[in-house]
Order: C-alpha cells, then sequence, then structure tokens
C-alpha cells in the first residue's frame, strides 16, 4: 500500500479507472447528465496532463486562440471559454514550478527587448484613454491588448528550446488541419461567388486564422519525421485549397507570398531553393487554376492585369476604404501626440462621415496612430520589425536548413499579420502578440547552443 502511494502515475492510473466507473454509474441513473460528467472528466484529464507537463498547456492555448471558432461552435456552454480556462490552467501549472525553481524564476522575470518594446506600447494605450474625453469602447480595447500581453508572457517565457518549439506547433498543425475541414461545412454566396467561412462568421477571420497555420504546414511537410511529415503535407494542401475557396483578396496574395517568401528562405542553397520553389508553384498553380475564375470575379484589379482585350474596367477594390483612411489621417493630424483613446477612432469617424454606426478604418496601422497617437505607433511597429530585423540576423549565422525553416516559418506566420493589417483591423487581438512571441524567442532558443558547444570544447581541452 506504501509503495502504491508513493508511485505516482499507478496512483493517478488507479484514480482515473475509480473516476471512470463512479462516472458510468452516474451517468447511468441519470443519462441527461452524459454531457456535463463527460465535460467534467475531460477537464480533470486536461488538468492533470497541464500539471504533469505544463508545455501541454501552453499548446493547448496556442492552437485554441489561433484557430478560434470553439466560441461560435459552443455558444451557451462552459466550454465557450475553454481558451480561458486552459490558459488559467497552463499559468497555474507554471506558478507551482515557479516557487520550487529559483533558475526558472530568474529566466521569467528577466526583462527582454520586446518586453520594453510592449510596456512603451502599454503605456501609451493607458495615458491615451486617460486624455480622451470619451471612452467609448476604450476600456474593452485597453483590455485586449492586457490579454494579448499575458500571451505573449507565456509564450515567451514557457518555450526554452526548439524542441519545445516544434512541440508547440504540432498542436498548431493539427488545429489548422482541423479548421481547414470545418470550412466545407459552411459556404455563402456574394455578388455570385460561392464563398466558404468555415467555423468563423466572418470569411476574412477564416482565411488569416488558416494563414496562421499554413507555415508549420509548410515546415513539417519538409523537415518533419514519420507521421508529422504526413501531416504537413496534408496541412499544405488542404489549407492552401480553402484559403483560396474563401475567395478573399487577402488570403489568395497571403498565401502567394508565404510560399514563395518560406521556399526562398527555409535554405540557402541555390538548387534547393529551386527545388521548394518548384514545388511551391504546383500547389499555388492547382490552387489558383481551381479558384482563379472566382477570383476574377471578385478582384478587378486581377481582371485589369490579365485583360487582353480593348475592354476597359474600372477598378475599385476598396469599397469606400479610401474615404476612411482619409478620415483616419485628419484624424491622426489633429491628434499626434495621444490620439483620440484606444479604441475611440470608430466612433470619431462615425462623427466625421455622419454614419450611423462606429466605422473602423480597414487598415490596423492608421487606426492604431489615431487611437494612441505617433509614439503608440512607433512602438506598435517596432514590436514586429525589431523581431524581424533579429530574426534576419540569426538566419544568417545559421549554418543548417532545419534552422534556417524554422526563422522563416515563424517570420512567415508574423508577416501574416502584418500583410492583413493594410486590409482588416487585427491591432489588439491577443493572437497576434503569440506571433509576436515566436519571432522574439529565437535568438534565446538558438543561441543557447553555441556557448554549450564552446564550454565542451574546453572541457575537452
Amino acid at each position: 500500500m506504501a509503495s502504491l502511494l508513493r508511485n505516482e502515475r499507478l496512483l493517478i492510473s488507479w484514480g482515473l479507472i475509480a473516476l471512470g466507473l463512479a462516472v458510468a454509474a452516474l451517468i447511468g441513473l441519470r443519462v441527461e447528465l452524459a454531457p456535463l460528467v463527460a465535460g467534467a472528466l475531460v477537464g480533470i484529464v486536461a488538468l492533470l496532463a497541464i500539471i504533469r507537463w505544463p508545455l501541454v498547456g501552453v499548446g493547448l492555448t496556442a492552437v485554441l486562440v489561433l484557430t478560434g471558432g470553439l466560441s461560435q461552435m459552443l455558444q451557451g456552454s462552459l466550454l465557450q471559454r475553454l481558451y480561458v480556462i486552459c490558459l488559467a490552467l497552463t499559468f497555474l501549472a507554471y506558478g507551482h514550478r515557479l516557487l520550487a525553481d529559483r533558475e526558472l524564476m530568474r529566466h521569467w522575470l528577466r526583462i527582454r527587448v520586446a518586453d520594453v518594446i510592449f510596456a512603451g506600447l502599454l503605456a501609451t494605450a493607458g495615458l491615451s484613454l486617460i486624455v480622451a474625453p470619451f471612452w467609448y469602447d476604450g476600456t474593452d480595447e485597453l483590455e485586449a491588448l492586457l490579454k494579448g500581453f499575458v500571451l505573449y508572457l507565456l509564450m515567451s517565457r514557457a518555450i526554452r528550446s526548439e524542441e519545445e518549439l516544434i512541440f508547440v506547433a504540432k498542436f498548431i498543425l493539427v488545429g489548422a488541419i482541423w479548421q481547414a475541414t470545418t470550412g466545407w461545412t459552411n459556404s455563402s454566396a456574394e455578388s455570385g461567388v460561392a464563398r466558404i467561412s468555415g467555423n468563423l462568421v466572418s470569411i476574412n477571420a477564416f482565411g488569416f486564422a488558416l494563414m496562421r497555420g499554413f507555415p508549420w504546414t509548410l515546415f513539417f511537410a519538409f523537415f518533419g519525421r514519420g507521421i508529422w511529415r504526413w501531416l504537413g503535407l496534408l496541412g499544405t494542401v488542404l489549407v492552401s485549397l480553402t484559403a483560396l475557396a474563401t475567395v478573399s483578396r487577402t488570403a489568395a496574395g497571403t498565401l502567394a507570398f508565404v510560399a514563395i517568401f518560406w521556399a526562398c528562405f527555409s535554405t540557402r542553397g541555390f538548387d534547393r531553393r529551386l527545388r521548394n520553389l518548384g514545388l511551391m508553384l504546383i500547389v499555388l498553380v492547382l490552387g489558383f487554376s481551381v479558384y482563379g475564375d472566382a477570383l476574377l470575379e471578385r478582384w478587378s484589379l486581377l481582371r485589369e492585369l490579365t485583360n487582353t482585350s480593348n475592354v476597359e474596367y474600372v477598378v475599385d477594390d476598396d469599397g469606400g476604404r479610401d474615404e476612411l483612411r482619409a478620415a483616419a489621417m485628419r484624424i491622426v493630424a489633429e491628434h499626434p501626440i495621444f490620439g483620440v483613446g484606444i479604441g475611440n477612432t470608430p466612433y470619431m469617424i462615425m462623427q466625421e462621415m455622419y454614419r450611423r454606426k462606429p466605422f473602423p478604418v480597414h487598415m490596423m496601422y492608421l487606426q492604431v496612430a489615431a487611437d494612441i497617437g505617433l509614439f503608440g505607433l512607433f512602438c506598435f511597429v517596432a514590436l514586429p520589425v525589431v523581431g524581424y530585423l533579429r530574426a534576419a540576423a540569426l538566419w544568417l549565422r545559421m549554418d543548417n536548413d532545419r534552422d534556417r525553416a524554422l526563422i522563416a516559418t515563424c517570420v512567415s506566420i508574423l508577416a501574416t499579420w502584418s500583410i492583413y493589417g493594410f486590409s482588416g483591423n487585427w491591432h489588439y487581438i491577443n493572437f497576434a502578440y503569440l506571433l509576436v512571441a515566436f519571432v522574439h524567442l529565437l535568438p534565446e532558443i538558438m543561441g543557447q547552443r553555441k556557448p554549450a558547444a564552446e564550454g565542451q570544447s574546453m572541457v575537452t581541452q
């Protein structure tokens, strides 16, 4: 009996068996409780797994926030808050470890470059709200930015090696494949063109969610092993075709950019670069041959570029967004220091353009400048730009393709956010700062090997 109590795995196993029998008995007595009891059982198992292996919680948190959609599929259920529950459990698990490991505590408390930039962004956002005469949705937007910081904090501290980053990426790969499969269950027609929106209400949001997982499908397709390589190949084809099936102009452009960028920068060898480009072009040609006509129908700019007749097209792809951007520019000119307050720009545009409801700018850089001023915009842009520069310097020092591909993957994912920002409003969304964390932690986790190797050679000498 004493040995049983000391054997943690055996104790957990017998405990789960006893719990399963109790659950079965309870369901037998009250069948209507089956979904609730099953959910509770899954939650208990997840809690035990996260406490024992906190990185599992990091992976679950990452895939839940990057894929999204569960909140819309599980309306009215406790599981609607699954991401928040998982994030809280993961922080509790790491809190337990931090109290017992001083070295790990120092690692979490050490100040990084991105931390300082992020602190400047948060401070500017708070000041913009303090000096703003009206708050509107400002507190909600500030709360969203703080949630993004919490997610950035977890990812930038919990992942401490390349192996751990790839472990988390496996969750994202599976999530991207799952999300792509949901795309074929929901469709709508716009201007006579069939479009799919998957598990998200917004088609553009669905396309963006797919693009956040696409670089990882490429990484595992080329550098995965066993089943992960096959999943990477499946994901590359499925995610790219699903993204094009949304008939989203931004998704199509981002897909082409990521595929070509990743193929070029996942290796430094010219012959391998040509091979990668050839494979990516096959995937792109396949997709555009299937959905090219639908994209031409919605994208008048493409019709103008591919026009071989004397027919002239009126190119107006913005749908009035030029006016919104001009209004945002006027707001920036009038409030350059602190802006009009975080989250207030849509309301100011409503008043300036005599609209009936608040309207976003559809260009996140202009909206951030109007919200929190030019210094806030500087901090906002500096987060990804400094990450890009550090990743580029690291890429030049790497001497094997797998490391270069890992850098290209993380940079590609963050680049999707930078690209989508020119047509959408993703500035205070929490998942964006997970992408920032992925790029900024690369120099830290890849820089560990060189000192270790030098130390080994000194011992040998």
